[in-house]
């Protein structure tokens, strides 16, 4: 599949997703892409606005990833959840990122999730 940038300036992010790939609506999505041939695949952003000035004042790489895999497990819904890999790195405007992928088994499936 061919990749095409798709680009949110106002927000600061790009990504690169499949040509084929349907733009859809979702609540609490700022942009999400659909595969059409099997709509349970998808890749999206969304964007959560905080109230703190920079992100090490929300905790380091690792307590943030324990954060977010305790808000999964307390959904009622969650089977399971395992961290597969986090890294911290500066954006290109230097500003300071967490990247988190992890494994979601719920009652509705399974899902790879990169946060």
């Amino acid at each position: 599949d061919d990749l095409v940038t798709f680009a949110n300036p106002s927000q600061g992010y790009t990504l690169l997703r499949p040509a084929a790939w349907e733009q859809v609506d979702k609540a609490g999505a700022d942009s999400l892409f659909r595969d059409p041939s099997k709509k349970s695949t998808n890749v999206g952003v969304t964007v959560y606005p905080v109230r703190i000035a920079s992100l090490d004042q929300f905790g380091d790489l690792q307590a943030v990833g324990e954060r977010l895999l305790g808000a999964e497990r307390a959904k009622e819904s969650t089977l399971s959840v395992a961290m597969v890999a986090q890294t911290a790195r500066s954006s290109a405007s230097g500003a300071a990122t967490y990247d988190f992928e992890y494994e979601l088994e719920s009652t509705r499936g399974r899902k790879r999730i990169l946060s």
